[in-house]
């Protein structure tokens, strides 16, 4: 099996050795070793966080201020603010709003007692390119260009196979 070696080094950002560190144990010689299934599982979770993304709206609005419903939030770990960041590298979300106030609601719906914000947050949207990947356009494509080719080979195999015949 394939075996893909991330550094901790000065200049890397730390994402992949945060993601690293959780899912596998240091090596002596300070390297951090993740298996191939390691990174699809890290993508899949990034797709996933993409997804959830897309499914928040907004449910109403309150002192000039959002209330927005399945909201992604980066309050729920070091994991989800990397895929944030990994799909604002890639284009496929970017920042709507920078420290925008926010807090969650209590587990009945209502507004917390005391301040209503404990914190402040970015606001993230989808691009075209983030709706591309959700829908999976371009295995669409990949698989229309595969079935289009097949047909052209058999169609020219078919067109020398009748005039080898005649």
């Amino acid at each position: 099996m394939r075996r893909v070696v991330v550094y901790n080094d000065k200049n890397n950002t730390g994402i992949s050795y945060l993601w690293a560190k959780e899912v596998n144990t240091m090596t002596k010689s300070g390297r951090i070793t993740c298996t191939m299934f390691d990174e699809w599982c890290r993508e899949q979770f990034i797709r996933k966080t993409l997804s959830r993304l897309s499914q928040q709206r907004v449910r109403g609005v309150i002192d000039n201020h959002w209330v927005v419903e399945k909201a992604v939030s980066e309050d729920e770990g070091d994991k989800v603010v990397a895929a944030l960041r990994t799909c604002n590298i890639r284009g496929w979300v970017e920042l709507l709003y920078d420290a925008v106030p926010h807090d969650k609601l209590t587990p009945e719906g209502k507004l917390p007692e005391g301040p209503l914000f404990s914190g402040r947050a970015p606001i993230y949207k989808l691009t075209e390119a983030g709706w591309s990947v959700i829908h999976r356009s371009h295995e669409w494509v990949v698989a229309t260009f595969a079935v289009a080719a097949c047909t052209l080979i058999a169609t020219v195999i078919g067109i020398f196979i009748t005039v080898a015949l005649t």
